[in-house]
């Protein structure tokens, strides 16, 4: 259905003093991420990889939302897509640290034929279908 681009994400108790440099700053600091069977999470430790970064991971989700809540209340830097930028400043009080180029999460929409029952749903799929 789409992709964004992810970015890393700090909540205030963890922004970094001064002017760190991205991204050699991520090896300093606590690192939430989703869990190692995910598609974007090959990608970051490839990312890693890339920019010689060992980073100190205290926590792995499988869940975004929960990532997200933990990253934001303060127990570590997190990635997250782009395209969320702005609720994750207003809502969850979080700045963006640096981009992580290279980096995409893509979404689908998953059905079948049969079980869609929903109106929109099918209008959804239907927008989409090649």
């Amino acid at each position: 259905m789409g992709s964004s681009d992810v970015a890393w994400y700090v909540p205030a108790a963890l922004v970094p003093k001064g002017k760190p440099r991205f991204p050699e700053v991520l090896d300093t600091m606590p690192i939430l991420l989703p869990t190692k069977h995910t598609a974007v999470r090959i990608r970051l430790d490839q990312w890693f990889e890339r920019k010689g970064i060992q980073p100190r991971i205290v926590g792995e989700f499988e869940d975004s939302a929960l990532l997200t809540t933990f990253g934001a209340s303060g127990m570590g830097v997190f990635p997250s897509v782009e395209m969320l930028h702005d609720e994750l400043r207003t809502h969850y009080g979080v700045k963006k640290l640096g981009p992580c180029d290279g980096v995409q999460e893509n979404f689908f929409a998953i059905g079948t034929e049969k079980k869609i029952q929903h109106p929109l749903v099918r209008q959804v799929l239907d927008a989409n279908t090649p």
